[in-house]
């Protein structure tokens, strides 16, 4: 706690936030808000500053860790105006709190802010906590911003807005020049810029009891619509954005029979929320549909919330659509299916005329096709070690309620580390050196991470439980443990959280695989 302290004195001294990345070992406890009234851990981001040693297209490396550049993120000046970034350059990074255990670690980027010099001051970046009585508060407990002399503003329109629409999770930066030294640190800028603003939604509760509670909206997808300008294999352009055409993206006519769109076409497409920072702005397509005119009525997309009383809810509430009278169907093997087997997340179009003028709207639809039933796991940390490139998907998605094999279990554990490059050979008569698996496990062998299970086996192909794989974590961290006192020490490590309701015996899903690795890395 000492520590965490001096730290956030030294960025009230300093007007920047200092980097996280060098110490990766407090617990949770040390992370909590510094503050009183805090009762909420920090957001899932850091501030990092270095200086770049070596850059490529997707990465950027600094001294002690990369940086891994997606098609979001955002590579600005300090005047968060687009620029290329050089070897030499000094630079303040916005990245995500889970790094990979190689060396260096690697870690996802959402903003690289180049500065002229390491001593040159970067905006400050802060998720809002809250906005009361003329002040934004930070996530994370250090700064309290007046805004009431401040221009803010949005990024890329520049259209000034009222602070008072920032909403819990909103991503901001902040410039000054003075801040206090108190902490929080009082911050009176001249100018406030809004990357994002986060959607929230209110209970009925809430709205009882006069009191807001700020909930994410439960889809990632927003609907777009417009006129093709041209049309490639892998994109389809419209006024003032691109559509990224992936292998899973549908491109279909009104009833989502397949097809091609040409230019002068007019589609609805069901995109991605996020968008590049480029102009026109790029944005992953999952579904087009392409219409006969813009007066032609497209199906209804929606994401589901619940499915309650004869009524499918929608998850940005603007739709309640009630389907007992109504064809439910599955897109493509068109099987008749009941309503109620529609899960939280699923996905579905809704085929209707009419509707009524209320909030939410409602539908009483001649036919619904469901596009995809969501598994109700927990799929957060999943998410997270697919985009380190740890735990990597299939034809079929994630497949999280899928059993790991203990040669999957090594596989995944080789992909947090530094593995080197030499070969070694496994000596286990069940394991050929044909067998997909033979590198890794020879690896962890070799390493000390895995031992045969007796006579010379090593059962690769058998489902790892919770057990093993915590025996297998705690060597490869170089933890001392008995087997039989593996998983009651990986638990004290941090390994496995309550939450994740994992008994050492179990046998282990790749849900329950990628939260014990997420654990592992994120303690």
């Amino acid at each position: 706690m000492k520590k965490l302290l001096a730290l956030i004195m030294a960025l009230a001294m300093t007007g920047s936030v200092a980097a996280f990345a060098q110490d990766n070992s407090a617990s949770e406890e040390e992370i909590m808000l510094i503050s009183e009234e805090a009762t909420e851990a920090i957001p899932e981001n850091r501030i990092v500053e270095g200086t770049v040693t070596a850059v490529s297209e997707d990465q950027i490396e600094t001294e002690d860790l990369i940086f891994n550049i997606g098609e979001n993120t955002l590579v600005a000046d300090v005047n968060l105006v687009p620029t290329e970034v050089k070897v030499g350059d000094a630079i303040y990074v916005v990245a995500s709190t889970i790094e990979t255990l190689s060396i260096p670690a690697q870690t996802p980027a959402y903003y690289v802010i180049v500065k002229e010099s390491p001593e040159a001051q970067a905006p400050i970046f802060m998720a809002v906590d809250e906005v009361k009585n003329g002040f934004i508060y930070s996530s994370d407990g250090s700064y309290e911003v007046s805004y009431e002399e401040a221009q803010v503003e949005m990024y890329r329109t520049k259209n000034i807005v009222k602070a008072e629409e920032l909403t819990k999770g909103s991503e901001i930066f902040v410039y000054s020049d003075i801040m206090t030294m108190s902490i929080p640190a009082l911050v009176n800028p001249e100018k406030i810029v809004i990357m994002s603003i986060a959607q929230t939604q209110e209970t009925e509760e809430a709205e009882e009891a006069s009191d807001v509670t700020v909930e994410e909206n439960l889809s990632d997808k927003r609907i777009v619509e417009g006129t093709v300008k041209s049309v490639s294999d892998e994109q389809i352009e419209l006024d003032d954005l691109v559509l990224n055409l992936g292998e899973n993206t549908l491109v279909a006519d009104t009833t989502l029979v397949p097809t091609e769109v040409k230019t002068g076409d007019f589609v609805t497409a069901v995109v991605s929320t996020a968008a590049t920072f480029s102009i026109p702005a790029q944005s992953s397509a999952y579904y087009v549909i392409v219409r006969e005119n813009a007066e032609t009525i497209a199906p209804i997309f929606m994401t589901v919330d619940e499915v309650k009383d004869g009524y499918i809810y929608s998850a940005d509430g603007t739709y309640k659509v009630s389907y007992e009278e109504a064809q439910v169907e599955m897109y493509r093997t068109k099987n008749i299916v009941k309503a109620e087997e529609l899960t939280k997340g699923s996905e579905i179009f809704v085929y209707s005329d009419i509707m009524t003028m209320s909030i939410p709207a409602l539908v009483n639809p001649e036919k619904i096709v469901i596009m995809s039933i969501a598994q109700e796991e927990e799929i957060s940390k999943a998410l997270a070690l697919n985009d380190l490139g740890i735990l990597l998907g299939t034809d079929k998605g994630l497949e999280l309620e899928r059993d790991v094999t203990r040669a999957e279990a090594v596989a995944l554990i080789q992909r947090t580390t530094a593995a080197d490059k030499m070969v070694y050979k496994s000596s286990f008569d069940d394991v050929a050196d044909s067998h997909w698996a033979y590198n890794y496990i020879s690896w962890a062998t070799e390493k000390g991470i895995v031992q045969g299970v007796g006579d010379n086996k090593f059962e690769p192909d058998r489902t790892v439980t919770a057990k093993e794989l915590a025996m297998m974590l705690l060597n490869a961290q170089g933890i001392e443990a008995e087997f039989e006192d593996a998983f009651e020490k990986a638990t004290e490590e941090g390994y496995v959280t309550a939450e994740d309701e994992i008994s050492e015996d179990d046998t282990l899903t790749r849900d329950a695989v990628a939260k014990m690795i997420y654990n592992y890395l994120n303690r």
